[in-house]
């Protein structure tokens, strides 16, 4: 019997599926009184001591907290990104890494759809209108016949531009490690990052937050962009540098921007929240009862898979093995 730390937030909020799964398998859950938040480093460090394995959410996993896990045998992500896992610290320990890859990525692709319709076709701003007893006439921008620029054309990215396909729209893409079966498939040209920036009307981003990645967009990439474009991100608040992104919306170099992750959540007095050019959502893009239903038992199966003596899927350290 392993004794299993679950953090993430979503866990068995739509279903009890996978805590009835890993109870079924003869696993004890551990108590976590702060469920339903993110742990930083100093709860993790409480809690994580008599685990054998962790499904965690985006809570502060270091290399101190992961020490601290002394029976610590798997950390299953809850999601996709790693960026909170300190890999070379788990690897060192023993200690297998997994995600959960295309439990999300649906549900990802269509909010990202969805922010680059809300704000380009004023969508908040006409609803603020009407509950203020206006009844204020404005133009928006159309997405059909515009470029969308992809940057990361992983199981997201895809996803966004098969759906971007249908409001018929032209896909361009960015990625250091292309898929080209699926671009030749989908009619997608791979570009450089500035080609990109230069011809698309919307801009989406879909990479992972890596320390490399660090303000990808900044005031040099947002220069680049056309003045009608729009900047979408549903992946890392990191990936932009938010004072150059905050400027360039102000001085109307850009059109426009949806941001449902920010650099600080939640973001206190973050200039961004006070422009009507941006559209700011509360990290929602996962959060459909499918995603968390698929992210549940996805993360669940990989516990029971290590304990039970196979090799789990989706290992992001398979040098530990």
């Amino acid at each position: 019997m392993a004794k299993v730390l679950i953090t993430a937030r979503l866990f068995g909020t739509v279903s009890d599926q996978g805590k009835q799964l890993l109870l079924s398998a003869g696993h004890q859950i551990l108590p976590n009184p702060y469920l339903g938040r993110l742990l930083n480093e100093n709860e993790v460090i409480e809690l994580i001591e008599d685990a054998d394995g962790i499904i965690a959410g985006q809570d502060a996993l270091t290399g101190k907290a992961i020490a601290a896990g002394k029976n610590l045998k798997i950390i299953t992500r809850y999601g996709v990104g790693i960026d909170k896992v300190d890999i070379a610290s788990a690897t060192k320990q023993k200690v297998i890494v997994t995600n959960t890859p295309g439990a999300n990525s649906g549900s990802v692709a269509e909010y990202a759809m969805a922010l680059m319709l809300a704000v380009a076709r004023k969508l908040v701003i006409g609803r603020n209108s009407v509950i203020q007893g206006k009844w204020d006439f404005m133009t928006s921008t159309g997405l059909n016949n515009k470029v969308l620029g992809i940057i990361g054309l992983g199981k997201i990215g895809q996803g966004l531009a098969i759906r971007a396909k249908g409001f018929g729209m032209k896909s361009i893409a960015y990625d250091p490690y292309p898929n080209d079966q699926f671009a030749a498939e989908n009619d997608i040209e791979f570009v450089d990052l500035q080609q990109l920036l230069r011809d698309s009307d919307f801009i989406s981003l879909h990479a992972p937050g890596t320390k490399a990645n660090i303000h990808l967009i900044g005031k040099q990439q947002l220069d680049l962009m056309k003045s009608t474009a729009f900047l979408i991100n549903t992946a890392r608040g990191t990936l932009i540098d938010e004072q150059a992104l905050f400027e360039a919306l102000s001085e109307k170099r850009i059109a426009g921007a949806g941001l449902d992750v920010l650099y600080n959540e939640p973001p206190g007095n973050n200039p961004l929240c006070t422009l009507e050019n941006v559209v700011i959502t509360p990290h929602l893009a996962a959060n459909t009862t499918e995603a968390i239903e698929n992210m549940d038992l996805m993360s669940v199966q990989a516990v029971i898979a290590y304990f039970k003596g196979e090799r789990p899927p989706y290992v992001v350290n398979p040098e530990v093995y």
